[in-house]
């Protein structure tokens, strides 16, 4: 809908009525002079598609989702690739029970310095190449939990690579050996670790 406004830089939503939408992917790709964006009148609750929403949104530096419902959505690739001035982002309240494609999802988020997925499910995920790609100055935790995950190249390459910046990938007795291979992924600079064994 907004998809290529390049030159919007802040857009009023609080009418704008998406109970009935099930697909929101490209929504705002493209939009790279937004600096501001209030989601919280957005009614997701049907939405299955959240694929590239974000992408390339250079110049936000924030974003509210405290009020998205995710509990439908299977597609979350590329959701916030290339934002790479947003420097913080609260998913605590996301469900990703549903998803199965992950890809991309934080490739370039280049300032991204802490992010919260304690609530993601993996569970139906089985795509996750590039997802922290270039996330150099992220520290975070993330349980991989499916081993039928088949795609993971260049999962972790430049991530975590600036001082102080930590990724654990925590696994079950399952996914032990993908996550081995996972973390093989990323760059010889990269402070990826293997994290803990979980149930």
């Amino acid at each position: 809908m907004f998809r290529e406004c390049s030159s919007l830089t802040s857009l009023g939503l609080s009418n704008f009525y998406t109970g009935q939408v099930t697909n929101m992917s490209d929504m705002f790709d493209g939009c790279r002079s937004l600096i501001s964006l209030d989601l919280s009148s957005f009614d997701t609750r049907n939405v299955t598609n959240i694929g590239s929403m974000f992408k390339d949104c250079s110049s936000l530096t924030s974003l509210d989702l405290s009020s998205f419902n995710t509990s439908k959505v299977t597609n979350m690739s590329s959701m916030f690739s290339r934002c790479s001035s947003l420097a913080s982002l609260d998913l605590s309240n996301f469900d990703t029970s549903q998803v199965t494609k992950m890809n991309a999802m934080f490739n370039d988020c280049s300032s991204l310095t802490n992010l919260d997925l304690s609530s993601f499910s993996i569970n139906k995920v089985t795509t996750v190449y590039i997802m922290f790609l270039g996330c150099r100055s992220l520290t975070t935790t993330i349980t991989i939990s499916n081993p039928n995950i088949t795609s993971y190249g260049s999962m972790f390459s430049s991530a975590a690579t600036n001082d102080g910046t930590l990724i654990k990938v925590n696994y079950t007795t399952e996914t032990s050996e993908l996550v081995d291979q996972m973390i093989a992924t990323k760059s010889s600079n990269s402070n990826v670790l293997k994290g803990e064994l979980v149930s």
